[in-house]
């Protein structure tokens, strides 16, 4: 199907380009304007052909339509698909073939578009005692491992995304964390700038009101935390590429 899409555009760009030739050579300007405009349709043509492929690549081994993306953090050999449902329970105890699972699946807050909103929130469980899918975050107390792995990646239908993480802490009390409606620009870049000052590490990082973030949440295990009902250890990023 793919190759047949292909095809057809092909088939039409050379149409464009016999089209656009079709003038004497004299009229150099006009030669030189219209090999432009030829170039431009090649390339959009060709940006066509990626973005469905990317999709049809993406979309090939899914048996679940709730799934929204694939997070993966360079460096490791961690991936787990990300999914979304109506509301912020389901996965909580669901697996990605919709099978009941103490350990859940890692899932976007319903509240959100995966392209189209400015702050995304993925939630995920933690145990200190067996695996569970947000296990490996807690490795972001390790300052040695925060630095070597900055990056996290998320591959959704649109494309694939590159995220840089600018804030990590603990958080034991305040829930405005999960906030995602903004009235102004400046509410938001004023929320993100608290996000990044309770960072556990100190980093010389200038946000502004056009980045996109990502939060990730799990439970923290760490012992300090161990008297607080809810401890919620976050990692924070912003969209680099």
């Amino acid at each position: 199907m793919k190759n047949k899409r292909c095809f057809i555009l092909v088939i039409g760009i050379l149409s464009i380009i016999i089209s656009k030739l079709a003038f004497t050579t004299t009229d150099r300007v006009t030669f030189e304007s219209k090999l432009k405009f030829i170039g431009e349709e090649v390339k959009a043509a060709e940006t066509i052909i990626e973005n469905e492929s990317h999709a049809e690549e993406y979309s090939g081994d899914k048996n679940n339509k709730n799934e929204v993306a694939v997070l993966t953090i360079p460096g490791t050999d961690y991936s787990t698909k990300v999914m979304q449902a109506r509301d912020n329970k389901y996965y909580l105890n669901h697996d990605e073939n919709n099978d009941k699972s103490r350990g859940g699946t890692p899932f976007l807050d319903y509240r959100v578009d995966i392209d189209n909103s400015r702050k995304l929130l993925i939630y995920g469980h933690n145990s200190k005692y067996v695996d569970m899918p947000f296990k490996i975050l807690e490795k972001y107390y390790d300052e040695e491992f925060y630095h070597s792995h900055k990056y996290i990646y998320l591959d959704t239908k649109s494309g694939k995304r590159k995220y840089e993480i600018f804030s990590v802490f603990t958080e034991t009390s305040d829930w405005s964390y999960t906030k995602v409606g903004f009235k102004t620009l400046k509410e938001y870049l004023d929320h993100i700038n608290n996000l990044a000052s309770k960072s556990i590490y100190k980093e010389d990082i200038e946000l502004s009101e056009s980045d996109q973030t990502l939060i990730l949440q799990t439970c923290s295990t760490k012992r300090e935390y161990k008297n607080f009902k809810k401890k919620f250890l976050l990692i924070i990023a912003r969209k680099v590429d």
